[in-house]
């Protein structure tokens, strides 16, 4: 039965409501909300928070609420939201402009070292200025192994980087010399062509000697970003406003108000009742409805998402094999809205001289599946995937669920998994068959290749393959245009030829941004860059 609370709610008149749920401090993310309570009570918090009334604040959805206030320990989307505009790094990466020096720039002294020198103009939001001896600290915390920085790997050919990580050395010994109090040098155990990119991350932003951690101390946090956090409601919304001491953007930006909403349904319903304007992600069953609209965009993005194979699949190449040929991968085009068939890298196609894709062979698929011992076939296999991909990967499953059964007779058990869960289960005994998103840190091939190499933690595929990491080595130093399109080609097909995966095609977020709002860029790596966000129509 309902809890008693809802008993006095129901009979309420919406205003009497309004008030009810705002001074009970009951959130969308509470318990008696997920079973009970319909859309129209998220819609009455949304009106009662500080800002949502105000038409010139920029509003937009998280997926999750960051944690703590350490760009080191995130890598989810939303992270990357939310720190890429509270901080600024070295380099920043536009799709029309590519690398763009932001914060300072570099060159290579050799192939072992870098001098960054940083722009003096750059202040922290205290007034302070942003020094190297800012880089140095948060550089040295990403490889310290109490940090447990998911994206450590990304200074792994650093001057005794690895050595730290494992615990031979200490993080002091980080090869990074700061020469003067505007420039250091990186120094290098082993060349990193691709190391200027990397500085794009938000896991290699500054850090300010003060800044806290816990979110619960944010009004202490210093930004150096074109914005600065004004106020935080755990588990419902953060506003930031604009950071007087940044030097560059539209010095007129409008606030900007992030709430916490997981439900792509539920965010889609806010954008067309005008409570968010900017939506991240469009469900695929809505994109014919919305093309042509003047706030529809579609933006391509440099991904490396795929279908893995757990036990007792990753033992058995007749049944990776049997499962990849017998998918049709044109129709899922146009059932998923694609860019491009699942089959195919999920990496821009210009990366590639050309693109290796699986074909749709019934007939290899069945003559692979007749070879798997009937008593491998008999075991329950599971499709999972993370809830946090909501409907569109679902629908995903369901396509692929329906082709399996359709053209090889298995009946395959389709499983949502909370995010931390679904992880959790990854990193201990991957599931039958899984599916896994890979976000790229910069914008190459070697980015995505990286992903399986030996030692990498998203590697779930749990891959060792020495003539694999010998390609991905290759084609990181590779300086050619044409030879490193051809490398990076190969080092896929290494891994495709024995179907460790199933790459899930060229991807793009459909996006919905009301015209009122202009200025705001999203790139190929999903990093939203709203420093030139400004108010079009009042």
């Amino acid at each position: 039965s309902p809890p008693p609370f809802l008993l006095y709610y129901h009979r309420m008149s919406l205003e009497n409501r309004h008030f009810f749920l705002y001074f009970q401090g009951i959130t969308p993310r509470d318990p008696k909300m997920k079973h009970f309570l319909p859309l129209f009570s998220i819609l009455i918090l949304l009106g009662c928070t500080p800002s949502s009334k105000n038409k010139n604040v920029f509003k937009l959805h998280l997926f999750v609420e960051p944690q703590q206030l350490d760009p080191a320990k995130g890598r989810s989307s939303s992270a990357n939201y939310f720190f890429h505009n509270i901080l600024r790094g070295l380099y920043t990466y536009s799709n029309k402009e590519g690398l763009t020096p932001e914060n300072g720039q570099c060159q290579w002294k050799s192939k072992l070292q870098l001098h960054c020198t940083l722009s003096k103009e750059f202040q922290w939001s205290d007034g302070s200025p942003v020094i190297a001896e800012d880089y140095a600290r948060a550089f040295t915390h990403l490889v310290t192994p109490a940090t447990a920085a998911p994206r450590a790997s990304l200074l792994i050919n650093v001057k005794n980087a690895e050595s730290i990580l494992s615990g031979k050395k200490a993080p002091e010994e980080l090869g990074l010399n700061i020469t003067s109090r505007y420039s250091f040098d990186v120094l290098f155990d082993r060349p990193d062509p691709e190391f200027i990119y990397k500085l794009t991350s938000t896991a290699l932003l500054p850090k300010h000697s003060n800044n806290p951690k816990s979110k619960k101390q944010y009004k202490h946090f210093h930004s150096n970003g074109p914005y600065k956090i004004k106020s935080w409601k755990n588990g419902q919304w953060i506003v930031l406003t604009k950071n007087e001491f940044y030097p560059r953007g539209n010095p007129l930006r409008p606030d900007v108000q992030l709430f916490i909403i997981d439900s792509d349904l539920t965010a889609f319903r806010l954008y067309e009742r005008g409570q968010l304007n900017f939506l991240r992600r469009a469900l695929p069953r809505f994109v014919q409805k919305l093309k042509g609209r003047k706030d529809f965009y579609q933006i391509p993005q440099a991904r490396f998402d795929y279908i893995g194979f757990g036990a007792p699949l990753k033992d058995n190449l007749y049944l990776r094999k049997a499962l990849a040929l017998s998918v049709d991968y044109q129709a899922s085009i146009k059932v998923l809205e694609a860019l491009g068939p699942l089959g195919c890298p999920s990496i821009p196609a210009a990366w590639m001289d050309k693109q290796p894709c699986y074909p749709f062979d019934i007939r290899q698929a069945k003559k692979a599946l007749a070879k798997v011992s009937p008593a491998l076939l008999k075991q329950k296999m599971i499709y999972a995937f993370s809830m946090l991909g909501g409907p569109v990967l679902k629908k995903q499953a369901e396509f692929l669920q329906n082709q399996w059964k359709k053209n090889l007779g298995l009946n395959i058990e389709l499983r949502m998994v909370e995010q931390k869960m679904y992880l959790k289960n990854l990193r201990a005994e991957p599931f039958s068959i899984f599916r896994k998103g890979i976000g790229l840190d910069r914008p190459s091939c070697t980015a995505a290749l990286e992903t399986f190499k030996s030692g990498n933690p998203n590697n779930y595929i749990m891959w060792k393959n020495s003539k694999y990491e010998d390609r991905v080595w290759q084609t990181s130093l590779v300086e050619d245009s044409s030879q490193k399109k051809k490398s990076c080609r190969k080092a896929i097909e290494v891994l495709m030829n024995e179907y460790r995966i199933i790459p899930m095609g060229e991807m793009h977020f459909t996006i919905l941004a009301r015209p009122q709002f202009s200025g705001w860029k999203l790139n190929q790596l999903n990093q939203l860059d709203l420093s030139q966000l400004q108010l079009s129509q009042p």
